[in-house]
């Protein structure tokens, strides 16, 4: 979150808009891999991600 700026609703909409990759260890515990978010950022940019 703070390395874009953005806020918790707006990382879950990511994720169930646009399949941000996240691991779920509990509701109020989620990380996501640093070389997942890189990957999935460069495929949106991309266009490679379908929107859902």
């Amino acid at each position: 979150m703070k390395m874009y700026n953005v806020n918790r609703s707006t990382i879950e909409e990511w994720r169930r808009r646009f399949g941000l990759p996240m691991i779920q260890i509990s509701s109020h515990k989620k990380y996501i891999r640093r070389e997942d978010l890189m990957k999935w950022e460069n495929e949106m940019k991309d266009g490679v991600c379908e929107v859902n």
